[in-house]
């Protein structure tokens, strides 16, 4: 430090100066001990700032709440769109002559047709059966007096029959109604208040819809002799189609603007196709002379596959070209739950491997029984079997068929999977089946003929069966991967609705109806080893929701009941003791019966790890779900056979809807 007064340089402990002898201040002291300040280039915030920056912290809490909250959100919408997508139609019963409506809006009962048949008097096969175009909405009655009603996958509009007549040679023809079920007072042409629209009287066989129930395709006027004509109406007109004899089956596309159908031609069939016209509909041969054909795009029918007589597969684009798939096919199909605008065609082509004794069989006890010359009376007659064997087996061959599946589409031709005994699950991503990886017969010995009793044809079976058989999973484009040991012991169940997950038992009973069940996950591709869910389960009602929620009974009683346990994402818990049946009810639910005698029993309604008890007395074939845990079902029957039907309204007690009920048929 310097002196204030002449500038003189100080020392520290200096008191005067010694240059000009004036006292050196304190301040001046101060001052100099003070180390200067390293100068950060760090701006404070004002207040107004750090309330920006708090401002903005908040805003940053809110949103991610926000994230949170709409996350949630959307998993509960899903959840209950998923249980809104649960079937609220109507549900349709037979009351007394009458088959009667009663619709989920709560609106009294109506009659939809007054001329119920009693008693079975018209019995049919399943070529009667009645159906919608898409099938999510088909019933296959064994005879008309039951589930021959079909509506629409909403329940808005239905279908019937009506007035059977049969002639001399047994062929019954009936009227066939259109009723919208939602406005009972339809005014379309030909339709009566009472019973709906006249569709068509003289109809034979199966009636077929377009997606949205607004064309209706059918036989007419069929005999044994002659045949039918084959129609479509559009509810107010009936336009011809084709009046030829000899049609066998027909469809009508999901637009409703096409009728694709075959007729015979000697012991095959011609394949047709017919845009729908007001009139002058004119059909075109599309191929002669084929033993099958599969439709591939349902909308308007521009694609489709053909087996030929020959037994050549053949695939028809939009364009009209054909593509020889393959030849000598043994079987082609396509999946009817294919979520594919154009599905997938899929055949199967055998393998048959062949072996001759003479090549694959070490005779290691040539040698010794050659040398033996003083054999004893029992090794004299083990050689003389052994020399039976031998000169059978000369020139003989042993043979094994197995099958290798192929997958086509316009894109590609795959060899999926080869060495198949028995295809268990088959989807549009992968497949499950029972299959080997070729007989290993490198090892075989003339010893171990013994335990076959020097038989060929026992020894060439048994050797057949040998293989090492496993269930493989496989997807279209990766390897086989071996999911269980041991195939005979193993049985498929069930599969998710978006088919990731599919369930197997293992170590099931010699009738495959009690086993371990244990859960593949195809995105995981973990041996079922380790997912296993429980074990001695009961698998002829295992009951797998949309949810993803599991039913089962297990450890089955002498008296044919079983403890009901649910499986969620968690470990299994039981839910109801001594359960005689489970049977689907919604997107996570399930109905159990108890107390079972005479086909009825308690009824519980079971939603996950919940349940509620509905009522005693009920008749266990007729329980029907709806939207929202509504039950209906049938109690108190009568010596006639009749009943009372209910409705079970979620936590409500139940309420009486008819009485002299026979049946509920959805």
């Amino acid at each position: 430090m310097n002196c204030s007064n002449c500038g003189f340089p100080l020392n520290e402990n200096d008191k005067v100066c010694g240059n000009c002898g004036k006292e050196v201040a304190t301040s001046e002291k101060t001052v100099a001990e003070k180390k200067p300040e390293r100068k950060l280039n760090i701006k404070k915030r004002s207040k107004p700032q750090q309330e920006k920056k708090n401002t903005k912290k908040v805003k940053i809490l809110i949103c991610a709440v926000a994230v949170i909250v709409a996350v949630l959100a959307i998993v509960i919408g899903v959840v209950a769109k998923n249980k809104k997508a649960d079937s609220t139609a109507p549900v349709i019963y037979i009351k007394e002559n009458s088959v009667m409506v009663q619709t989920m809006k709560g609106e009294n009962p109506f009659v939809l047709s007054d001329t119920f048949i009693q008693g079975g008097a018209y019995q049919s096969s399943t070529a009667h059966m009645i159906t919608s175009d898409d099938g999510k909405n088909a019933f296959y009655p064994y005879k008309f007096d039951e589930d021959y009603v079909v509506t629409d996958e909403k329940g808005k509009f239905a279908l019937y029959p009506e007035s059977f007549d049969k002639d001399e040679n047994g062929v019954a023809n009936y009227k066939l109604y259109y009723r919208d079920i939602e406005n009972q007072n339809s005014t379309l042409n030909g339709s009566d208040t009472a019973k709906g629209v006249l569709i068509s009287s003289s109809v034979y066989g199966q009636a077929k819809t377009d997606k949205n129930f607004k064309k209706v395709a059918y036989i007419k006027g069929y005999d044994a002799t002659e045949g039918g004509k084959l129609k479509v109406s559009n509810l107010k007109n009936e336009i011809d189609i084709d009046s030829g004899v000899d049609i066998l089956d027909f469809y009508i596309s999901g637009n409703g603007k096409y009728v694709l159908y075959t007729k015979r031609n000697g012991d095959n069939k011609n394949l047709y196709k017919c845009k729908i016209k007001k009139k002058n509909c004119q059909p075109e041969l599309l191929q002669e002379n084929i033993l099958n054909f599969y439709i591939l795009e349902e909308n308007n029918f521009s694609v489709y596959a053909y087996l030929g007589a020959d037994n050549s597969l053949n695939y028809v684009n939009k364009k009209g070209e054909v593509t020889t798939v393959s030849n000598d096919v043994s079987e082609a199909f396509v999946l009817d739950d294919s979520t594919l605008k154009v599905k997938n065609l899929y055949y199967y082509l055998k393998n048959e491997a062949t072996y001759l004794w003479q090549e694959i069989l070490f005779d290691d006890m040539l040698e010794e029984d050659s040398e033996n010359t003083n054999p004893t009376t029992e090794q004299k007659a083990e050689i003389e079997k052994r020399n039976a064997f031998r000169k059978a087996i000369e020139n003989k061959s042993m043979s094994k068929t197995t099958k290798a599946l192929y997958c086509f589409n316009e894109e590609s031709k795959n060899k999926i999977c080869d060495n198949i005994e028995e295809v268990m699950l088959l989807t549009d991503n992968y497949v499950v089946y029972k299959g080997n990886d070729g007989l290993d017969l490198s090892n075989i010995k003339m010893s171990d003929m013994a335990k076959y009793n020097y038989d060929v044809n026992t020894a060439s079976s048994k050797l057949m069966e040998y293989a090492d058989t496993k269930v493989k999973y496989k997807t279209f484009t990766g390897n086989p991967l071996d999911i269980t040991e041991d195939y005979a012991i193993c049985k498929f169940v069930t599969v998710s609705d978006d088919k990731r997950f599919f369930y197997l038992a293992e170590n099931c009973d010699k009738d495959l109806k009690v086993g371990d069940l244990y859960r593949f996950d195809t995105k995981e591709k973990t041996n079922i080893s380790n997912s296993k869910i429980d074990a001695s389960v009961v698998l002829e009602d295992v009951t797998l929701t949309k949810s993803g929620v599991i039913y089962y009974r297990k450890n089955s009683s002498s008296t044919g009941s079983a403890d009901m346990y649910v499986c969620t994402s968690s470990k299994p818990s039981l839910l109801v003791e001594s359960v005689y049946k489970i049977l689907p009810a919604g997107y996570e639910s399930a109905t159990a019966i108890t107390d079972f005698n005479a086909e009825k029993g308690t009824l519980y309604l079971c939603e996950r790890t919940k349940k509620r008890k509905v009522d005693s007395d009920v008749l266990v074939r007729d329980i029907v779900y709806r939207n929202g845990s509504n039950l209906f079902y049938i109690k108190s029957i009568s010596t006639t056979d009749n009943g009372s039907l209910y409705w079970s309204k979620n936590k409500d007690s139940s309420a009486l809807v008819s009485e002299y009920v026979k049946n509920i048929a959805e």
